[in-house]
């Protein structure tokens, strides 16, 4: 007995697995041949997308191996096209003339795509997306910068649209209809997904008709009906498909829009049968992945059945989408539209993202839409397949349930709706083969392996089955999302880990490939349980690796850096458990644990979240954490409380980090500044706001926005990019940038900031993009209106800095009964049961908040000045006390090699034998360092900020003799007073044990030119930051010929700054 099969595609796939589930005795008398017009063997059509962006290799689209097919004899005959059947000889005929002959013979042909027919649709640049060869054709045309036109706003259209967005070019999708995937989403779904769509950059075109494309020898633009012109260099058509019926209805078979088939899925012709997207059954034809699985198992069983055996019915698929859109999730299923005898329950978050409509007919699920949020949807698509009564379903999916212990997981839940691949299924394989993870899963049971919408869902269950989920899983963001060992946490270091981060990393290849992690695997096997790409996954989640193997450092995002009593007794609390009782205060307003195991993190993700606050996307590519001017609600000079701004735009693009993190180039730091002192920030930042009055004299109050500052190996200041912003203008705005920087921004490692692609293009073009892409997000604003006090005139004047019977240290705020108390940390290290101890005294006096700085301290802001006593003394208890504008100079560090894997010299140990030998040294009792700034970084990514202080310290290393040592250059002249002053480096090549005699060198030269009581900073403003070092240069040559001798002919950095800036920004991207 014969059976062929013409097609290797899904549906064949499908068929023959069924055909693997017949049992010996059903298949041995059957040879079985496999035509396909491709060459190779079968692969997942749904994934070509993914294959373009380079999201997937070729080899993750196979669905069967040559081997495979041999193993179960089964002969494939790749790269043959069939081209007539004959039905009396029971034979098909291949292109050059060869016959098979066949018992039975299973159509599985497909579909092929739509072309309008318009002019022009067969010009060069026009393509479509089906097969492997169409995805290189299409990677050959498109090039970055380029302009590309997807037709068709279904499903494929706009997953083609992402991929080309993700390849660098401008995309416009042109849609016949009134919103995007208007088969699967009604009119306020539709419209939901084609915002998320616009922010990533793509351009929606609706009720577009394409009437002809046009170019030469080549496409250069589209025309639509209303005679408008777009320009493209590429035109993908994705205007849906045609069943395949040529080959059919060459034999006779009947065929309308498809090839009909009867409920045994069997042809007008006896023994020919078909399946998948060609056939027309009871008058549907699907197009889906689906029904391929059913179908296939009807058809096999039929064609193959034994005398006497029972046919199988197929009796039609009920449809359900399930997918990820352009990385959004989306269900849709039933009467998504509702109608006579329904009632629809809708929830609309369009602040989030997320839309749920769920269509009810009387007491039972009829449809449902579910945009950006799709939990609930198995348990969604099973109600509506079963048609059962609701019931106390009804709260769980409309979030209304009562408060009490969650409800058992539901075995009987639809999870790969691809497959029909139930939760009990993939529960059982967990338990019953010992799976570990998705991967696994997928080969064992195929769930995920479709559309691969379920992938995520898939990877739950596993956890969930291995480790149980810590308390907070269910409320967690995606960064605590995950399981947490029940297991004794041991500090102990485990000679077989592997070294504690590569060097070197494909950075870009990563975020391609995807940010997500087994945290299953990684929280009961520890770090070998980890690749060397996943400690770059694991950075984009706030864990970043130490240099003591088995070690992590969490970094805590603070957005605006404000901490209530709560939030800091729980820092503090982890601090001591798991930071060996130390926190670590940032220059950008984060907090940092050191010594930190992979055990100990769900516990600490589940504290942070208790409390409002993450560590979601502190590190890596990712946006950092969003600083606010610490003096917006309490100073005289500020003009605004810019924190309510901060933290919305902190919040809604941490939201998002999913989908943001894989496209960043590079981080990108923003600032908002609300005071003088603060000012000079946004010139320093990649995207910086800075609160001004409107400049048409309207009272308003705004901001000014800059962009392209950045410190690090090489020192960029931003210019303005716009005199005023309303509030409400904020978010779009930075929605416009973080658009065009992920898709214009540079990818060349070294190079990839934000400031280079604005040196690339220049000022005007960067202005004239971002003007278009502005006016577009400023049409679809997303976030409810935050307040931003502004502080009158009026107020500003009843500010008073002497108040009468005031605690020294203590400082008025606006409110006459509050006050602030700026408090020093020194180099930002401070203990977890000071920080308890302090926010259990704020908590005792009702009010009052923990204000985190740049200089790595903090305030204490909104006391009752009735209790500044109370505090004060807690400080003194604490060993801490209020900050003082002094002589002893205020020290910033890094926490350099000790804790930091980019690290090159202990900035931490300098800064610290540099604040012991200053404490009473010459140049304090002068005076010459009153309120002076020195920073030591222990690279030149400057994290210390090296650059704008009054002395600065990079590390790098030098070559003494043949050994390479540890060295820093020495910056002078650095200012962040009013506008920013970058400062020079003077001197390079100075090894530790150098660094105090030529420090102490340098206070003696400035002494020497030194009028009056003039400080550091102004004698250096006076005199310009190089003459001043090559009086040095010469005094050391006099005074300290020994050292000097070792800075001329022994000591030579070799550009080594320039070296370590590449390596580090291969692996992170630069520093502030």
């Amino acid at each position: 007995m014969k059976l062929v099969i013409i097609g290797n595609g899904m549906a064949a796939d499908a068929v023959l697995d069924a055909w693997t589930q017949r049992t010996p005795t059903f298949r041995d008398p059957w040879d079985v041949t496999v035509f396909g017009d491709e060459p190779g063997t079968a692969y997942n059509r749904v994934l070509l997308v993914d294959l373009l962006t380079g999201r997937k290799m070729t080899d993750n689209l196979l669905l069967k191996t040559e081997d495979w097919y041999a193993s179960q004899r089964i002969s494939l005959r790749s790269g043959v096209r069939i081209v007539r059947i004959d039905p009396e000889q029971k034979a098909v005929f291949d292109k050059t003339g060869n016959r098979t002959g066949y018992d039975r013979l299973l159509l599985a042909v497909g579909a092929r795509p739509f072309l309008p027919p318009v002019p022009g649709v067969s010009l060069k640049g026009v393509h479509v997306l089906r097969t492997l060869e169409d995805v290189v054709a299409i990677r050959t045309k498109a090039r970055k910068e380029g302009d590309a036109v997807v037709v068709g706003g279904g499903l494929l259209g706009l997953e083609a649209a992402r991929g080309l967005s993700d390849l660098g070019m401008r995309v416009r999708v042109l849609h016949l209809k009134d919103r995007v995937m208007d088969q699967q989403l009604d009119t306020s779904g539709g419209m939901l997904l084609q915002k998320e769509l616009e922010r990533m950059g793509i351009e929606i075109r609706l009720n577009a008709v394409l009437s002809g494309v046009l170019g030469k020898d080549a496409v250069e633009a589209v025309l639509l009906e209303n005679g408008e012109q777009i320009p493209a260099d590429l035109v993908l058509v994705s205007a849906g498909v045609m069943p395949d019926t040529t080959l059919a209805a060459a034999c006779g078979i009947p065929v309308q829009r498809g090839i009909l088939v009867d409920d045994h899925l069997r042809t007008g012709i006896p023994e020919i049968f078909a399946v998948g997207d060609a056939v027309e059954h009871r008058g549907i034809c699907y197009g889906l992945v689906a029904p391929l699985r059913e179908q296939a198992r009807v058809a096999v069983h039929n064609m193959t059945a034994a005398d006497g055996e029972p046919p199988l019915l197929y009796e039609g698929t009920r449809c359900a989408t399930t997918l990820k859109v352009s990385g959004i999730s989306v269900t849709s299923a039933g009467e998504i539209h509702g109608g006579e005898g329904t009632e629809s329950h809708i929830v609309l978050d369009s602040r989030r993202g997320v839309y749920r409509k769920f269509v009810l007919r009387g007491d039972t699920l009829a449809g449902a839409i579910l945009v950006g949020d799709t939990q609930g949807s198995p348990k969604a698509l099973r109600l509506i397949e079963s048609g059962e009564s609701l019931g106390e379903s009804r709260h769980e999916l409309f979030g209304t349930a009562p408060a009490g212990p969650a409800s058992a997981p539901d075995d009987q839940e639809l999870v790969c709706t691809c497959h029909g691949i139930t939760r009990g299924t993939i529960v059982g394989a967990v338990k019953t083969k010992g799976l570990k993870s998705r991967d696994e899963v997928a080969r064992y049971t195929k769930a995920s392996t479709g559309c691969g919408s379920c992938a995520q869902t898939v990877a739950d269950i596993v956890s969930q089955v291995r480790l149980p989920l810590p308390k907070s899983a269910a409320s967690a963001p995606a960064a605590t999302a995950v399981p947490s060992p029940e297991l004794p946490m041991v500090r102990t270091l485990l000679s077989d880990y592997p070294p504690a981060y590569p060097k070197m990393l494909e950075i870009e290849r990563i975020k391609k490939e995807g940010l997500g992690l087994d945290f299953s695997a990684i929280f009961s096997k520890g770090i070998t349980a980890m690749s060397e790409d996943d400690f770059y996954r694991l950075k984009t989640y706030g864990v970043c690796s130490q240099k003591h193997p088995g070690f992590f450092m969490i970094r805590i995002r603070v957005p605006g850096g404000r901490l209530s009593p709560e939030q800091a007794l729980a820092v503090g609390d982890l601090a001591e458990r798991y930071g060996n009782g130390w926190a670590h205060l940032s220059t950008r307003q984060n907090i940092e644990l050191h010594w930190v195991t992979l055990k100990d993190i769900p516990d600490i993700w589940d504290k942070l979240d208790s409390v409002g606050l993450s560590t979601r996307s502190s590190c890596g590519h990712t946006m950092r954490n969003v600083m606010a001017c610490p003096h917006g609600s309490v100073n005289p000079d500020a003009l605004a409380d810019v924190l309510p701004v901060a933290r919305m735009v902190s919040d809604y693009f941490v939201q998002r980090s999913d989908l943001i993190n894989t496209g960043l180039p590079n981080r990108l730091n923003i600032v908002f500044s609300a005071c003088p002192e603060c000012d000079p920030d946004v010139w320093i930042n990649d995207i910086g706001f800075r609160v001004v009055h409107d400049p048409q004299k309207s009272g308003r109050m705004g901001f000014e926005l800059w962009t392209g500052g950045s410190l690090g190996a090489h020192p960029v200041l931003g210019f303005r990019l716009k005199d005023f912003l309303t509030p409400d203008d904020v978010l779009p705005a930075c929605q416009a940038i973080f658009e065009i920087y992920i898709k214009h921004g540079n990818r060349n490692k070294a190079r990839s900031r934000l400031k280079w692609l604005i040196e690339q293009w220049g000022k005007e073009k960067f202005s004239g993009v971002f003007e278009q892409v502005f006016r577009t997000k400023r049409l679809f604003p997303e976030t409810p209106r935050v307040p931003f006090p502004p502080l009158s005139s009026e107020e500003a004047s009843s500010f008073s800095w002497i108040l009468p019977r005031l605690p020294e240290g203590c400082f008025r705020q606006r409110r006459a009964d509050h006050v602030r108390i700026p408090v020093g940390v020194p180099l930002g290290e401070i203990r977890g049961r000071v920080l308890t101890a302090l926010a259990e005294a704020l908590r005792s006096a009702g009010k009052g908040e923990i204000q985190l700085t740049r200089e790595q301290n903090f305030e204490i802001q909104d006391l009752p000045a009735r209790h500044a006593t109370k505090i004060l003394k807690a400080l003194e208890r604490a060993n801490l006390a209020p900050q003082k504008i002094g002589d002893v100079p205020h020290l910033v560090a890094c926490p350099g090699t000790e804790f930091c894997v980019l690290a090159v010299t202990d900035s931490q140990g300098v800064a610290h034998s540099l604040l012991k030998d200053l404490e009473n040294g010459p140049a304090r009792t002068s005076g010459l360092l009153h309120d002076a700034t020195i920073a030591v970084s222990g690279c030149p990514n400057s994290c210390a900020k090296h650059q704008i202080a009054d002395i600065g310290l990079s590390g790098g290393m030098t070559t003494v003799g043949e050994d390479r040592r540890y060295a820093y250059s020495l910056y002078l002249g650095g200012s962040m007073k009013k506008e920013v002053h970058l400062g020079e480096a003077i001197l390079k090549g100075l090894t530790e044990e150098m660094l105090i005699p030529v420090l102490h060198t340098l206070f003696e030269c400035i002494e020497d030119d030194r009028q009056g009581r003039e400080t550091l900073s102004e004698v250096v403003e006076r005199l310009g930051a190089r003459p001043i070092g090559r009086k040095l240069e010469d005094r050391l040559q006099v005074l300290r010929p020994k050292i000097w001798e070792k800075i001329r002919m022994e000591c030579q950095l070799n550009d080594l700054q320039a070296s370590v800036a590449g390596e580090i920004a291969d692996i992170n991207g630069g520093g502030s």
